[in-house]
């Protein structure tokens, strides 16, 4: 969608789509290494895919940016894959939970507490667009911001 630029000083940038359509920035750090803090409360934890073909993406992803992948079954969440860089996981793929969503990253943020975090966000003029829910990484909502941004939120089981 956009070939590699310069972001000032601060990286490299470029705008693809994977196989299934799903838009992702690739980034190549300079003055600005990307996230700092992470698996803290308030802080990004998590990258997840949701495609219909997680095995494509696994061909794209290990072309174009090398990573390595593995697979699981997650119980309640059903077949992953979680791609790899020197062996730690950095992000995950998985079939959507319902027909009709389209194939798109969902960023995780942690907290101590989903279910106030969604009363917050409610509060604030944002949606839960379904209750929270127990998984082995944690207790997780997909939400709202008021502009309609998606992204969820998580109280890891193990920070």
């Amino acid at each position: 969608m956009a070939p590699a630029f310069d972001v000032m000083d601060a990286g490299r940038m470029a705008v693809v789509v994977d196989p299934t359509g799903a838009v992702v920035c690739l980034w190549q750090a300079n003055e600005h290494p990307g996230c700092e803090v992470v698996n803290e409360p308030g802080a990004f934890t998590w990258a997840e895919l949701q495609t219909p073909d997680q095995d494509a993406c696994t061909e794209f992803f290990a072309k174009t940016v090398g990573w390595d992948s593995g697979s699981a079954e997650m119980p309640g969440l059903g077949a992953m894959t979680f791609w790899k860089v020197a062996g730690e996981d950095v992000a995950s793929g998985m079939n959507p939970p319902m027909k009709g969503i389209p194939p798109h990253w969902q960023a995780y943020f942690a907290g101590d507490d989903s279910d106030a975090a969604c009363a917050r966000i409610t509060e604030r003029g944002g949606s839960v667009l379904a209750p929270p829910i127990d998984a082995p990484p944690g207790r997780m909502a997909p939400v709202a911001d008021p502009a309609g941004g998606m992204f969820s939120v998580i109280a890891l089981a193990n920070p």
